[in-house]
């Protein structure tokens, strides 16, 4: 006994499985889904779907939640720029080593420069004019030049310190030189600039440096002239010497640099995973019923006739007879073996009556006609009449019982059947046989399936049931 309440109690619990449950599948510091390092996660569920179904004894419920995980991760993002840089570059000197020596000129060596000790070279005396050295310098390489910086030192013998000007003495006189650039594109002068000295009163030597603004020029070669004369005297090279000339560009220098451009984006992922969790509870099936025995006395049987449609009379027992199975049978027979009536014997199940029968069944006798029976004596007109009265009520009392039993049972043919026959018996013949020529006329079914009933308080059905369904949904959280 103890064991059949154990197992009860056991299965009488909830029962639970589910499928394994949800693991976070990334950390702070992993490697996030697009490669970089994840800086946060957050996992959320929620419960998506339910169902149950009854299965044996057993109530089955499953329940579908969703699990939602939230990944942001940091990734380093690399890009690649190319910008040009704009940058203001002085040249070096662009002299060339080669020249060209127009009238005469003197290099000087360690022993011999004409007095002008430090120079180069000096230019000739009167008679062979003016003489110097013209520089042809190349300035392809070079965009976007704005600036033109050039000059020379240059020198002057003692005796221009002392010696008049020219225009006052037709001997030795002051002497003069010049310093001049000139600017090409395409062998096409588009620049010249000549900067001339004449009577010189000085000696030594003297730096002179020049600065010329040409950004609004293009070009692409020049040259530089450095040309003197002594004045006033026929030999020998004693003209203004020159040392340390030079010449230089000022230009814009563009370059591309590649920049390497490292940033981090921050991406957010969003996985989606359904869980299964199942449970199942016992439900007892409900007891049986328990039958107590009950007795009914049944011994019933009477006697009817009627009038059939032919003008015959038709005599009928009814009779209640239990079976050896517990059964009972209406038995109908006919006392006329010239008629032919169908008759249905209808079986009735005890159990079934057991359940609704509350009292004993009694059915007033009824004698049939016999040669044995002994007439009954009328003493007065009122007395008969009483006595018809109770015998008329005796039957009524009778096929009312009957009637209320065969319905019961749910037999239609049956009861059709016990209803003509008492219809007879209680009845009215000529009425009988009115209301048995009449026709009954079936209506269309589906003139009543065409009927549209509106429904004045679905909407408040609906709604309530909205109202339900959302305050489950909200229970939930």
């Amino acid at each position: 006994m103890k064991n059949i309440l154990w197992v009860v109690l056991w299965l009488s619990l909830l029962v639970s499985q589910s499928s394994k449950a949800y693991e976070q599948e990334y950390q702070v510091g992993d490697t996030g889904p697009n490669g970089g390092v994840v800086t946060s996660v957050t996992v959320g569920s929620v419960l998506s779907d339910s169902s149950t179904e009854l299965v044996g004894d057993f109530l089955e419920t499953t329940d579908i939640y969703t699990y939602t995980e939230t990944i942001i991760e940091e990734v380093e993002n690399i890009t690649y720029e190319t910008v040009q840089v704009t940058e203001e570059v002085v040249s070096e000197n662009l002299l060339p080593d080669d020249y060209t020596v127009y009238g005469g000129t003197h290099i000087c060596t360690e022993n011999q420069c004409y007095g002008m000790t430090g120079a180069d070279f000096t230019t000739g005396n009167q008679s062979l004019g003016v003489s110097g050295h013209l520089y042809d310098i190349d300035l392809s390489d070079y965009d976007d030049m704005t600036q033109v910086k050039y000059g020379s030192v240059v020198y002057s013998h003692s005796s221009n310190s002392t010696v008049p000007d020219c225009a006052n003495t037709t001997g030795d006189c002051r002497d003069d030189f010049a310093i001049a650039i000139r600017l090409y594109n395409n062998g096409t002068l588009v620049f010249e600039k000549v900067n001339q000295y004449t009577g010189i009163d000085w000696s030594g030597s003297r730096t002179y440096d020049y600065t010329e603004n040409v950004s609004s020029y293009t070009f692409d070669s020049a040259q530089l002239g450095l040309a003197g004369i002594d004045q006033g005297f026929t030999g020998g090279y004693y003209g203004p010497g020159f040392s340390d000339y030079f010449f230089e560009v000022t230009y814009n220098q563009i370059s591309e640099i590649l920049n390497t451009i490292t940033s981090y984006v921050e991406y957010t992922t969003v996985k989606n995973t359904d869980e299964y969790v199942y449970s199942s509870e016992y439900v007892p099936p409900p007891p049986e019923p328990v039958y107590n025995d009950v007795v009914i006395d049944i011994d019933t049987s009477f006697e009817m006739e009627f009038e059939n449609f032919e003008g015959d009379i038709v005599s009928f027992e009814i009779e209640l007879v239990e079976t050896e199975t517990g059964e009972i049978e209406v038995q109908m027979t006919t006392f006329e073996e010239d008629v032919e009536v169908e008759v249905e014997i209808i079986e009735l199940d005890i159990e079934e009556m057991i359940e609704d029968l509350d009292v004993e069944v009694e059915v007033a006798e009824v004698e049939s006609d016999s040669e044995d029976a002994p007439e009954p004596t009328v003493e007065t007109e009122e007395e008969g009449e009483q006595e018809v009265v109770q015998q008329s009520e005796t039957k009524e009392q009778v096929a009312q019982k009957i009637m209320t039993k065969v319905a019961e049972m749910g037999d239609q043919v049956a009861l059709s059947n016990i209803k003509l026959a008492v219809m007879a018996q209680l009845g009215n013949t000529q009425e009988f046989q009115n209301y048995s020529l009449k026709t009954l006329t079936d209506t269309d079914i589906n003139d009543y399936l065409s009927i549209t009933i509106e429904d004045q308080y679905g909407m408040l059905f609906q709604l309530a049931q909205d109202v339900t369904m959302e305050d489950m949904i909200n229970a939930q959280y």
